[in-house]
């Protein structure tokens, strides 16, 4: 801890007289805009960083988690809501106090969540987002889908040969 023995504010700088010396400083005269940061997203057993492309795996879309926080200038704000809504699941903006949203049970596609914090006196930050994916299951790609019509085939096939033998006999 530093005793300040005198305080002095000119052209935009503070000055404090300490024990130890002079101190100079410029001010802050514009305060830096508050955010709202997503670090976390998991999804069950995968965990994803903020740089990576979150793609979520199909079997582990039960349980979405995504953390948010508040970057202020100030240390807290109390009251501080959070507004959030996933793109294109959904239009309106869902509130709460709590900053980790929850989803569950995604259906398999890409995703947008925004969102911003309100806090202070009605005073809302800047929308901040996150893209992710929800891959598609084993059984729903083009090449499982493929085996299926080619089964489907070869049961139509099985069916009018036995039916041909059927007839001959």
């Amino acid at each position: 801890p530093v005793e300040v023995n005198d305080v002095a504010f000119s052209d935009g700088y503070y000055y404090l007289a300490t024990k130890s010396g002079l101190y100079v400083s410029r001010l802050w005269i514009d305060k830096p805009e508050e955010t709202v940061s997503l670090f976390k997203l998991s999804a069950e057993s995968q965990t994803f960083s903020e740089n990576e492309p979150a793609k979520i795996l199909y079997n582990n879309n039960r349980s979405i988690t995504i953390s948010c926080a508040l970057n202020s200038f100030y240390s807290s704000f109390s009251g501080t809501h959070y507004l959030y809504r996933l793109i294109p699941y959904d239009t309106s903006w869902s509130i709460q106090a709590n900053s980790e949203i929850y989803f569950n049970n995604l259906p398999w596609g890409d995703y947008t969540l925004e969102v911003k914090a309100k806090y202070g006196n009605d005073q809302e930050t800047k929308t901040t987002s996150l893209s992710f994916t929800v891959l598609k299951p084993w059984w729903a790609t083009w090449w499982a889908v493929l085996l299926w019509i080619l089964l489907f085939l070869l049961f139509i096939y099985v069916v009018v040969q036995i039916s041909i033998y059927r007839l001959k006999r």
